[in-house]
């Protein structure tokens, strides 16, 4: 019985499993790719610029990474797209699942998250993730992980005695490990799990992420492994539904009864090399390609009546590209000079701008152009309110629309912005920003004194001479 994209029986369920895998699209036409591995992308007050959502410790039990936000699609997965199964189908406005994967920056670990977004909810403890990795050298490791469904703080603490795990040996042969719970490969405490996210998260029924340790497997930068990655889900009729990248055709043998991971290893991808990062894509290369069409585009109008268009235009690189093949999600952030605990400080959506098609290249200046709305007192875009701080950070994350597979090499860019009342030009202006250490202490562990420099720099300006600075410390 040969595998569908559309419910199989529970009786006798066909499962399908997704690679990750970048592909091109070009004037409908697709092209399978390597699988890649994104670099990470810092975004301000974030430390590392990898995504983290689980509180690393060392091997004391001291917490050396605290820079954790647990909401799904925290702003520093935006270094990788969320990239659709190819076989996905359902509903179209989200496709039925995704996934994001993002290297550290020494290449030595990958965050991975895998989402399903086909509107159906959870089957708790029936729905699963499937991952392994295959070596040269016959050492093969998977495991299962089901998905648990939450209702209290996400990511969900995770009931590791469910999931498995096999090792193959140099024959070939695959192995349940004894040991109950994620292989050492996994990183501990790394798996998570969110359910029913709300649209300003990015929206997902479920989602599993979990990082994994390349080192521990003896993958480096100059390593041939291949990767194996599935889901599936068991809708309410008792149907099983599956995707996949790239689809599995009949029935190839499987590794174990409860692991529908193919055991021919040659239908497994082979990733690029790590730390390569991703082929050429769309991309953006400068803070300047987002903003607003104001006669400066880092300000945001709020003056009565005021239309403010948002705009973004990455670089193409060569990529065909028609209308409505990839989307913009824009997003806002208080902006200033904080330590790490400012930036859980949520990110609000820009109204009119969780989705914004792509235009055909030519057609207007940008690739993506939204009006968000009039200004109003106390507000912009008809109901974002205008933030007490006037300096915000604009964050702009690129996505394929579902069913396209545009190859995206650098999916995010941020950029400071400023809401003000665009009057005439006047002599002086004051702006406000802040400048706060708040955190401080509980990140370094050391109570001190501390001393706060600011430097001012002058651009386009005369020399001060022998004028005073006036310092406002309000």
């Amino acid at each position: 019985m040969s595998p569908s994209k559309h419910g199989i029986p529970r009786a006798n369920p066909i499962w399908v499993f997704a690679a990750f895998a970048l592909t091109l699209a070009t004037s409908g036409s697709v092209q399978a790719q390597s699988v890649c591995f994104a670099k990470p992308q810092g975004i301000p007050f974030t430390g590392k610029p990898d995504p983290l959502w689980y509180t690393m410790k060392d091997a004391s039990g001291n917490v050396v990474r605290a820079d954790v936000r647990k909401e799904l699609n925290e702003p520093r997965w935006g270094a990788s797209p969320i990239a659709a199964f190819r076989n996905n189908e359902g509903n179209p406005a989200t496709g039925e699942g995704g996934y994001r994967m993002i290297q550290s920056e020494d290449g030595s670990e990958l965050s991975i998250s895998i989402q399903n977004k086909s509107g159906r909810g959870v089957s708790a403890l029936n729905d699963h993730i499937f991952i392994g990795f295959y070596l040269p050298n016959a050492r093969g490791v998977a495991a299962r992980i089901p998905v648990v469904a939450t209702t209290g703080a996400e990511p969900a603490v995770y009931p590791t005695s469910q999931v498995t795990h096999y090792q193959a040996d140099a024959n070939g042969a695959w192995l349940a490990q004894a040991t109950a719970g994620p292989p050492s490969w996994i990183m501990d405490g790394s798996i998570g799990s969110w359910t029913q996210q709300s649209t300003s998260e990015g929206g997902a029924d479920w989602a599993i992420q979990l990082r994994v340790s390349l080192s521990s497997l003896g993958i480096g930068a100059n390593t041939s492994f291949k990767i194996f990655m599935g889901m599936a889900k068991v809708l309410s009729t008792g149907e099983v539904t599956v995707v996949s990248v790239p689809e599995v055709v009949g029935s190839p043998a499987k590794i174990a009864d409860d692991m529908y991971i193919p055991r021919d290893t040659s239908s497994w991808l082979t990733p690029l090399a790590v730390g390569t990062g991703c082929p050429p894509g769309v991309e953006f290369t400068s803070a300047l390609q987002i903003g607003t069409m104001n006669t400066d585009g880092h300000f945001i109008n709020t003056a009565r009546g005021a239309h403010n268009v948002f705009y973004a235009n990455p670089e193409l690189n060569g990529t065909t590209l028609s209308a409505n093949k990839i989307q913009a999600r824009f997003r806002i952030a208080n902006w200033g000079a904080q330590i790490e605990e400012r930036y859980k400080d949520p990110w609000v959506p820009v109204p009119k701008g969780e989705a914004v098609a792509n235009q055909s290249p030519s057609v207007g200046n940008n690739l993506f152009q939204f009006d968000c709305g009039a200004s109003s007192p106390g507000k912009v875009c008809d109901t974002l309110n205008v933030p007490a701080l006037p300096h915000q950070c604009l964050h702009v994350e690129l996505s394929n629309r579902p069913g396209n597979s545009v190859p995206i090499k650098t999916p995010s860019v941020y950029r400071n912005m400023l809401f003000e009342e665009l009057t005439t030009a006047a002599s002086t202006a004051e702006k406000t920003a802040e400048i706060s250490i708040k955190g401080l202490q509980a990140y370094t562990g050391v109570a001190r004194s501390r001393d706060v420099l600011v430097s001012v720099a002058t651009r386009n300006m005369p020399k001060l001479g022998n004028w005073p600075v006036i310092f406002d410390s309000r």
